[in-house]
């Protein structure tokens, strides 16, 4: 078959880490190209980058997709393999569907990465990196998902990182009649906003590099989009930020946006949900508190022991499902 999955997330690799090899939103097409695979599927979020392939032959692929990320990402091979987790085959397909249904995630049953994984699908077959191949088979592991989601409790309770931050906002703030600052507009912050309505902000604003993008959202929430450049000019009467972008380089760093942050009367609570960080850390002062994925992982973790049971009881779904799955390999 030829399948092999490099895998890193959360278990081996620290935000930092995970930050240094993200491909951007404008390299992604150029990056898929690069690589010689029959069929090529990259899924990245906060918490894992997995390089889902498919090769022919006998070829060493492994050590050479090592020395190309290597390269590409500047990082030493043998520091990345120390890194990575590696499945071939049957593993690879059994691994996806534990990251699909939530297993291997760090909030243990969260939904977002089965629609994250959906996603990562749709980009690489409409692009034509995914074929019939991988089509079929990751229509069988998001039915084997399903099944899970439905047989087990593997889901319930479960908090997922845009959950957890407004947790957290609640009980540092009241919500109500504040302004808020949403930085980025992708699905991670999709969820905040709508987890924010239900506590009645005085304003959202919404900036994001495509001022279209944010406009449209904001229409829908009578919120304000406001143009990236100018997100100085309004971070002095905000209560609240949230960011989570996809830029390689801090959005707000101390020596441009300390002083007006800082100058305010009022404390100011920032959620950085981006990898790599959108928000210098150094920010952080009296007045201004910083929440980052590391301090969402730390509640996450307090969740995992309720969910071992349930771990088991998907794992005996997917060891009498694989064989089924097998009939269109």
């Amino acid at each position: 078959m030829n399948i092999f999955i490099i895998s890193f997330n959360h278990k081996k690799c620290s935000i930092d880490f995970l930050g240094k090899i993200n491909v951007t939103n404008s390299k992604i097409i150029e990056f898929y190209n690069l690589l010689p695979f029959d069929e090529k599927i990259i899924l990245q979020t906060c918490n894992r980058r997995e390089f889902i392939l498919k090769s022919c032959g006998n070829k060493n692929y492994e050590e050479y997709f090592f020395d190309f990320l290597s390269n590409y990402f500047k990082i030493n091979k043998y520091e990345l393999i120390k890194k990575a987790d590696i499945f071939y085959d049957i593993a690879a397909f059994k691994h996806l569907i534990r990251v699909a249904s939530g297993i291997e995630s760090a909030a243990i049953g969260e939904n977002q990465i089965f629609f994250q994984l959906k996603n990562a699908v749709s980009f690489a077959v409409k692009n034509g990196f995914a074929k019939n191949y991988f089509n079929k088979i990751f229509m069988e592991i998001f039915r084997i998902t399903k099944i899970i989601k439905r047989d087990t409790f593997i889901s319930y309770g479960t908090l997922s990182i845009p959950k957890i931050a407004i947790k957290l906002l609640k009980e540092n703030i009241d919500i109500e009649n504040k302004k808020v600052l949403v930085i980025g507009t992708g699905e991670t912050n999709k969820i905040i906003i709508n987890e924010l309505f239900k506590y009645n902000p005085q304003i959202i604003l919404l900036a994001n590099r495509t001022f279209e993008e944010a406009k449209k959202i904001a229409e829908i929430i009578n919120g304000l989009a406001i143009n990236f450049d100018k997100l100085k000019n309004y971070l002095i009467d905000v209560d609240v930020i949230f960011s989570a972008t996809s830029a390689p380089h801090f959005i707000l760093d101390k020596e441009k946006v300390g002083n007006v942050l800082n100058n305010k009367n009022k404390k100011v609570i920032i959620f950085d949900l981006a990898v790599p960080r959108d928000i210098d850390p150094n920010l952080a002062s009296d007045n201004i508190k910083i929440f980052t994925i590391d301090d969402i992982k730390n509640i996450q973790d307090k969740n995992i022991q309720m969910k071992q049971k349930e771990i088991v009881k998907a794992n005996k779904i997917i060891e009498s499902e694989i064989e089924k799955l097998f009939t269109f390999v």
